[in-house]
């Protein structure tokens, strides 16, 4: 029997503080991951995730502080909406099913790059919701 297979592991650095919410029904995070590697010419390229995570995951996503390596299992989700003038939005994102915060940004000196997070792009300021 054949079955298709959404799963994606990604090792990175948190890039900006997670927002989390909560309400009575559940608690959400939302948080951007670093991912930097060496492209074909050796130079340092660094792609944006955004991650969210629901319930349990999101308790310890909202624990993470900003530089800190993580590793996250998920799914990967595409999504879209209309804004309010009519344009049509879209976002890819990974759904955090386990997140494991690993070792915390160690005070480091300008030539040791391995620890500081890149910086981050800026807040997505209008989309909110994120699939569950």
């Amino acid at each position: 029997m054949a079955f298709d297979i959404n799963r994606i592991i990604l090792r990175g650095r948190v890039g900006q503080k997670p927002e989390t919410k909560s309400t009575d029904r559940y608690v959400r995070a939302a948080f951007t991951l670093a991912t930097t590697h060496k492209d074909g010419q050796g130079e340092d390229r660094t792609e944006w995730h955004r991650v969210v995570c629901w319930d349990d995951q999101a308790r310890t996503a909202a624990r993470l502080v900003v530089g800190q390596a993580v590793l996250v299992e998920g799914e990967l989700r595409h999504r879209s909406w209309e804004t309010e003038s009519g344009e049509k939005r879209y976002a890819s994102e990974v759904v955090g099913l386990a997140v494991v915060g690993l070792a915390l940004p160690k005070q480091h000196g300008p030539g040791d790059r391995r620890q500081a997070a890149p910086e981050a792009p800026p807040a997505s300021s209008d989309e909110e919701g994120g699939t569950r």
